[in-house]
């Protein structure tokens, strides 16, 4: 990997990886979560979307039906970036499009995850009121 296009590609997939896990921090606490549980979240969570992105066991060696629900965890995206930008001889539009796709995918996940967090904190501000 030499091309700086692949090694921003790369840290951009490692960033909204973290800045998904921060949202659902976010969301833990909006949600009143406490400090013990929102550790065993995290560590359950993340276990397993690192299991479901491939991070451990490449996902060809895993059953279809694993592979079709790693589809729905932001980590296999991230995965795909990061992979995917290790990997082409050649920096062209061809081979870097599909990385920022996937990148846009694991993005969607953090706002999602962003937007449901501002609301549970609205409602529950509302809620004090």
């Amino acid at each position: 990997m030499e091309s700086p296009a692949l090694v921003t590609l790369s840290v951009l997939g490692l960033l909204v990886y973290a800045l998904v896990s921060t949202c659902v921090g976010f969301l833990l606490g909006q949600l009143g979560a406490s400090e013990n549980a929102a550790n065993a979240v995290a560590v359950s969570l993340g276990m397993a979307m690192s299991f479901m992105g491939g991070a451990w066991i490449d996902l060809g060696m895993l059953p279809s039906t694993v592979v079709a629900a790693a589809h729905f965890v932001p980590s296999f995206w991230c995965t795909q970036v990061i992979t995917g930008a290790s990997a082409p001889s050649e920096v062209s539009l061809l081979t870097i499009a599909p990385l920022l796709g996937s990148l846009g995918v694991a993005m969607l996940y953090a706002l999602a995850i962003l937007l449901v967090a501002l609301v549970v904190g609205r409602s529950r501000g509302m809620a004090e009121l």
